[in-house]
């Protein structure tokens, strides 16, 4: 007791001092932390957004706050429509396809949330910039039959990685399950009597169930039997290094998927990794004839429209409704 008394007694003459802060100063970019936090809990209890969607959003919204502030306390009163447009533009600037997309629609949310908490007063969500992006521009990179028969090969072996390795892509490559969806996937929701997976609710705020082929099954089955480390989670894919947590989350199913698909000879891009499996899925049913519900039903979208960049890959079906060429006209 006098230990921590006199302990006690020195730290107040510190603080008198000023050879230590005071307990109730904030240091530097701590209220921009705090405000993180609040933002954080905003977008999950009042806007309702998933876990992955929150995790897009906040280092967008850390880097708005550094650009505009600095290093310094975020004074909210000071923000400008000038400051939106900057941060937004920039960001977009190094992106293509729907990733420029990310940074107008996290800053609207920060907007929105600013206003609710009275930082500024509404009309700024109108200064954010729609950033265009050419849905359809181009087709969806498939993985060609041979080269996906290659990877599943490469992933095949007897050490823990492998087998895990091998369980994670033939559920990207069969079930064109996502990659946040393989991370987040538990014991529980491999149904082994009946043959089917429950893919819970994420990105698309429903849960659905999906067959498991007896490939697919073996292969989890043999993971989880036989490489799977001893661990207290329930999630399914855990590391394969002490002290075995669960994957950390989607990059490190897209980064493995990247990495399998390179080394096989899949054509390098900017846009590679776990989608390209879920693509190769979609085209494939397509190609087959399954309609664009039963494509969105396995896939889980949750509109159409957006089955509907597949709608191209039904080449037979466009030849149908083509128009003649005019200049075989006679």
């Amino acid at each position: 007791m006098k230990a921590s008394a006199g302990l006690g007694h020195l730290v107040r003459i510190l603080r008198e001092q000023h050879v230590i802060p005071d307990a109730t100063v904030e240091l530097p970019g701590s209220l921009a932390h705090a405000w993180l936090n609040e933002f954080e809990q905003h977008l999950v209890q009042v806007a309702g957004l998933t876990e992955s969607t929150c995790r897009r959003y906040l280092p967008i919204a850390q880097r708005f706050i550094e650009q505009t502030f600095g290093s310094g306390t975020p004074q909210w009163e000071t923000l400008t429509a000038d400051h939106i447009t900057a941060f937004v533009t920039k960001e977009a600037e190094t992106k293509i396809g729907f990733g420029r997309k990310a940074a107008p629609v996290a800053i609207r949310a920060v907007i929105r949330f600013l206003v609710t908490s009275g930082n500024i007063r509404s009309g700024l969500d109108a200064a954010v910039p729609t950033m265009r992006c050419w849905k359809h521009a181009a087709l969806p990179q498939h993985i060609p039959d041979d080269l996906l028969d290659r990877v599943l090969t490469d992933c095949r072996g007897s050490k823990p990685n492998n087998q895990r390795n091998h369980a994670i892509v033939l559920l990207l490559a069969r079930l064109g399950i996502r990659a946040n969806e393989v991370v987040h996937l538990q014991l529980e929701d491999i149904d082994w009597r009946n043959g089917r997976i429950i893919i819970r609710a994420g990105k698309s705020h429903s849960e659905r169930v999906l067959p498991i082929s007896q490939e697919v099954g073996d292969a989890v089955a043999l993971y989880i039997s036989m490489a799977r480390p001893h661990s207290d989670s329930r999630r399914v894919f855990l590391s394969h290094r002490p002290p075995y947590h669960p994957l950390t989350g989607a990059s490190a199913v897209s980064q493995m998927a990247k990495r399998v698909l390179l080394g096989n000879g899949f054509k390098k891009s900017r846009l590679i990794g776990s989608h390209n499996f879920r693509h190769t899925v979609a085209s494939t049913m397509v190609s087959k004839g399954a309609t664009f519900k039963d494509v969105a039903d396995v896939l889980g979208h949750q509109s159409l429209q957006t089955t509907g960049i597949y709608a191209k890959l039904d080449l037979k079906a466009l030849a149908a409704v083509a128009l003649p060429w005019r200049g075989d006209a006679r």
